[in-house]
């Protein structure tokens, strides 16, 4: 038997060596979150405004973008004691997505979709309290406690869910609602979350988006279009129910 030998062995080149596909990345799970419209009647005609505000251009998220008040539920919006001042449906999770969407209206904008139950409380007392709760030296629940406020969320109305594709590394899972905005409560800003607001038809806002002056996600101007031919929140309930 003839045994042939074994060449000399060569080495690949690194750039030649196969390198095995990298390990998938799993999505990252959607946040839970809540945004409200809150809207009003036109000055003039049929149809509604609706409340929009623009985030600073520095923020890290949705910089300069126009939204409605909103963002993530907190892990005190889902207390046994604030579900107990709901005045509507409470189940999980719609009903701590309602609380969340309640809490961030009176946080951003200042309007607040509660009923005080203790007397002589001000306008004043509530921005006070506003003020501790951005500086985070009060609970939303201890406020909540504080004025004896039964929360309405029977005035939200759900609207739409959005879940942020699972390509993108920051997601929400935000359920939207509509709310009619108290009579006589102007909006206002406190912090740096918010540096603008205005009320504007659907049309109105959809226009400047599409002339360039207004950045909106697609859950923000789809939501604009749903409401767009919308002659009031008994309708637009109607239609939901």
């Amino acid at each position: 038997m003839v045994t042939q030998g074994v060449g000399p062995v060569t080495s690949l080149p690194p750039e030649a060596v196969p390198v095995p596909p990298p390990e998938p990345v799993p999505p990252a799970t959607p946040i839970p979150a809540a945004t409200v419209v809150l809207a009003r009647p036109k000055t003039r005609g049929r149809g509604l405004e609706v409340l929009l505000t623009r985030r600073p251009a520095s923020m890290a998220f949705a910089p300069d973008m126009h939204v409605f008040p909103g963002g993530r539920i907190d892990a005190g919006d889902t207390h046994a004691r604030l579900l107990a001042r709901a005045i509507g449906p409470d189940a999980e999770p719609a009903g701590s997505a309602a609380i969340a969407a309640i809490r961030e209206a009176f946080e951003e904008v200042g309007v607040l979709l509660a009923d005080v139950g203790r007397s002589g409380v001000t306008t004043a007392d509530l921005a006070d309290e506003r003020g501790t709760l951005l500086a985070g030296e009060r609970t939303f629940l201890e406020i909540v406690d504080r004025f004896d406020l039964r929360l309405r969320t029977d005035r939200l109305v759900p609207l739409s869910r959005w879940v942020t594709p699972p390509i993108l590394p920051r997601r929400f899972d935000a359920r939207f609602f509509v709310a009619a905005a108290p009579d006589g409560v102007e909006a206002t800003l406190v912090g740096d979350e918010v540096v603008e607001h205005g009320w504007y038809t659907p049309r109105a806002a959809l226009d400047a988006m599409a002339a360039g002056g207004f950045g909106m996600w697609v859950p923000t101007s789809a939501t604009l279009q749903q409401l767009e031919h919308v002659a009031s929140l008994d309708e637009v309930r109607g239609r939901l129910a």
